[in-house]
């Protein structure tokens, strides 16, 4: 037994003795094989390799960043994909609450009215502040926007000549009036008292224009609300999915540019979409004053309590194609208050 742990120790302190030698040679001052030259050698080839190597790719984002235009897409309206005959833009809607876990439900608004509950209204009234903040116009910000209710700017070809010039039409959530005043920050936008305004918004696709409707066009689903003098505006009309949807969300009340609380309206001197640059993502941030797309609020001011209501809301044109299962032209979401 003792000549075994003997030869263990033994081996043991052979490859000790080796690695110590693998690793520092003091004979050939050398450390892990390579002496003070070799390594200032192999040194300066790496750092020499990936130094081209890193300018070369710089060089080709370069390249690339270079071939973008930040005014232009590369697949717009008209070209490639995006045809004529397919190009039939989509709606959203706001709040949409950030997730929490895999488990929340993207379309789904779900809230308890009081205060102090975990799914309290103060994640949506947020929501929405940060998102509308942008919307308001102040004196510094008209460099690149223009009053498209002036008369001067009805004429779609001097509109037009602004537009290519770098203009965009200004949303002004002001010019509502005092209508609108469910839906305002003050009132926490509806949320607090159980009766919330939910935002819903045509998507943007680059140079898109909606065409109208005419006497002999206009649907059957408009016919009661749809007027000729009006015609130069993106209809927009929300209801309950199912029979039970429709009884517990009751009547809605628009506010829109439309001027209707029976329909909701988004006028067509705010399309084509251009200038992107100056556009604003998803919470409304931005760092320019560029395009800023109309919205339309709907006030769910007689929705049941504790009754999970499916919606769906639609836009109308022409030319708006509406597909439900694409949701093309539409946007579903579902709404409980608590």
């Amino acid at each position: 037994m003792a000549g075994c742990v003997g030869d263990l120790c033994a081996r043991i302190c052979s490859r000790l003795s080796d690695l110590r030698g693998s690793m520092w040679n003091s004979e050939r001052k050398e450390v892990f094989g390579r002496d003070g030259l070799s390594w200032a050698k192999i040194t300066f080839f790496y750092f020499v390799f990936y130094a081209v190597l890193g300018a070369f790719c710089a060089v080709l984002v370069g390249i690339f960043m270079r071939s973008i235009d930040e005014q232009v897409p590369s697949y717009k309206f008209g070209l490639n994909v995006l045809s004529e005959e397919k190009a039939t833009p989509g709606m959203g809607f706001h709040p949409m609450a950030p997730l929490r876990d895999v488990a929340d439900v993207v379309n789904l608004i779900k809230y308890n009215a009081s205060w102090e509950s975990k799914y309290n209204a103060s994640l949506y009234v947020n929501t929405l502040h940060r998102y509308l903040h942008h919307f308001n116009v102040t004196a510094n910000k008209w460099s690149k926007l223009m009053d498209c209710t002036k008369d001067r700017y009805k004429d779609n070809a001097v509109r037009m000549k602004e537009v290519d010039k770098g203009m965009s039409c200004v949303f002004n959530l002001q010019s509502f009036g005092p209508n609108n005043a469910a839906c305002v920050e003050d009132n926490l936008y509806g949320y607090g008292n159980g009766t919330p305004c939910v935002i819903v918004k045509l998507n943007r696709i680059y140079d898109w224009q909606p065409k109208a409707y005419t006497d002999d066009t206009v649907p059957d689903e408009l016919r009661g609300t749809w007027r000729n003098d009006k015609k130069d505006y993106i209809y927009v009309t929300c209801k309950g999915e199912n029979a039970a949807d429709v009884d517990n969300l009751g009547d809605i009340k628009y506010y829109s540019l439309l001027g209707n609380d029976t329909v909701g309206g988004l006028p067509f001197y705010y399309y084509p979409y251009r200038n992107q640059k100056g556009s604003y993502d998803i919470d409304g941030n931005s760092n320019d004053d560029g395009y800023r797309q109309p919205l339309v609020f709907i006030h769910l001011a007689n929705i049941s309590k504790n009754k999970l209501v499916n919606i769906e809301c639609r836009a109308w044109a022409a030319n708006i194609e509406y597909n439900r299962a694409y949701q093309q032209g539409s946007v579903h979401f579902e709404v409980l208050v608590d």
